[in-house]
């Protein structure tokens, strides 16, 4: 690491959520007593960023090889996704030129284990497992490679084992438990970028995204409510952010959403597209994707 504290590395990076802005400022303090190239400033903040952001369960990604798309996949809630969905995800990154994928959150429902309500006409627990661990695979094999967010449904045995009192030794890991393979990350956010990639957990609300990006200071995607579909921009002397919520990717007609069968917004079907940390754009589901399904 540079000769000074790495604290300090933290509090810039905290202060401005961007490794180019933080290496800039490395570059330009340290150059008060000895040149530095450039690249060699960077490339160290950026390594010692990704350090503790790995061990505080996030991870930053940058790369300068080659311009970066990221696709934004929205709740799936499997085996309650649409089943137009997928077909509509692989046009839309084909068409836009996707590089890299991250799965918002909540790509099971869980329905028959939560601790809310079950619905009458539910599938026993098992069942349901069988057919979400199976509604999965056309997604794993359409992206072999992908970000996956920690979010409430899927951490629902987790959460349920825990109030039990057992630890999370006693259950499967997550991606054993659903078939994903190494090359999928799953972890509490992801910052590409300098764009901030979470579930939404904490960030409700129309304006949910927008507030999360002031907070972190930087551009924010998430998930989490189904029916908000927007991006909404901030701009100042220094730079430009952007608050997006993709929506989501399920049947609104299936039993696991029924409790929301009276509410005044319904589900909006889409996806997002990141272009930089700040140039972004949603591409709602088209009606031929949507195939009568009900």
């Amino acid at each position: 690491m540079l000769r000074w504290e790495e604290d300090e590395v933290l509090k810039l990076y905290e202060q401005n959520g961007s490794v180019r802005q933080t290496a800039k400022i490395v570059r330009r303090r340290y150059d008060d007593v000895r040149k530095v190239i450039k690249d060699d400033a960077r490339r160290e903040v950026r390594a010692f960023i990704e350090t503790v952001s790995k061990k505080t369960m996030g991870i930053i990604t940058e790369r300068k090889d080659a311009k970066r798309v990221v696709g934004v996949i929205g709740d799936l809630h499997c085996p309650f996704e649409h089943k137009g969905y997928i077909e509509f995800l692989k046009d839309t990154f084909e068409k836009h030129k996707v590089t890299d994928v991250v799965f918002i959150g909540d790509i099971c429902d869980n329905h028959a284990i939560s601790r809310h309500q079950t619905e009458p006409s539910a599938k026993g627990a098992t069942r349901e497992y069988e057919m979400a661990y199976e509604s999965l695979r056309p997604f794993v094999e359409a992206f072999p490679k992908a970000m996956l967010c920690h979010s409430n449904h899927d951490s629902i045995p987790e959460r349920q084992i825990a109030t039990l009192g057992m630890p999370t030794v006693f259950i499967k890991k997550f991606k054993d438990l659903w078939g994903l393979p190494d090359t999928w990350e799953y972890e509490r956010y992801f910052i590409i970028d300098d764009v901030y990639y979470h579930h939404g957990l904490g960030a409700n609300g129309i304006n949910g995204a927008i507030n999360k990006a002031l907070n972190e200071r930087m551009s924010v995607v998430q998930g989490h409510q189904h029916s908000v579909f927007n991006i909404e921009y901030r701009a100042n002397a220094r730079d430009l952010i952007f608050g997006m919520s993709v929506g989501c990717g399920v049947n609104n007609d299936l039993y696991a959403f029924e409790y929301g069968k009276f509410a005044p917004r319904k589900p909006v079907l889409g996806c997002g597209i990141v272009k930089s940390s700040s140039e972004a754009l949603l591409v709602p589901m088209g009606l031929k994707y949507f195939g009568g399904e009900k």
